[in-house]
């Protein structure tokens, strides 16, 4: 080996195995340090690919609901629609009022647990449903006497929020099966 790089041949056999430790320890580090990186961008691509999976399987769950629901969802909002015409025209100040307007289809109450996966129209379902059973509750505690004589603002409320969340869940429906 050439003496003339770095006085190699001047040190003694203990500082040049010191000085080639050294780099060594240096080269270590730098590898350490590259293959940690490369670890954490490996597990960053697989979380990506894991998170769009379930995603597309979220949606995909959530497609196929609304999609077997739709004839249901429309059905809803077609009743809702009809007792609220009906409130609002006062027909029902001359007829029975049908509380069978306010129950969800058969469809949708018996997938009410999985509602929540079919994303904004499951929630506003839900809602619609909650208003719907509210308006139900009333009618049958004799608030049907007091509908037929008078407007009343409990039930106008749940009537104008069934609406409201019945219409919601049937254009989202709409929007995520276009």
């Amino acid at each position: 080996m050439s003496c003339e790089w770095v006085g190699w041949c001047g040190l003694s056999a203990s500082e040049q195995a010191a000085w080639i430790q050294a780099g060594g320890s240096i080269a270590a580090l730098i590898v350490a340090v590259s293959l940690g990186y490369w670890q954490w961008n490996e597990a960053m691509k697989l979380r990506k690919e894991d998170t769009e999976l379930r995603e597309k399987k979220e949606l995909d769950i959530a497609v196929s609901l609304t999609a077997k629901l739709f004839k249901a969802i429309k059905l809803f909002k077609s009743n809702v629609d009809l007792a609220h015409d009906k409130y609002y025209s006062r027909d029902s100040l001359k007829t029975e009022w049908p509380m069978d307007f306010l129950i969800a289809p058969e469809e949708i109450r018996e997938s009410n647990s999985y509602l929540h996966e079919m994303g904004d129209p499951g929630t506003a379902l839900n809602k619609a449903i909650y208003h719907c059973t509210e308006m139900r509750e009333y009618l049958s505690n004799d608030g049907a006497y007091l509908l037929h004589n008078s407007k009343t603002p409990h039930y106008e409320t749940h009537l104008n929020a069934a609406k409201k969340y019945v219409d919601l869940a049937y254009e989202a429906a709409k929007k995520l099966l276009a």
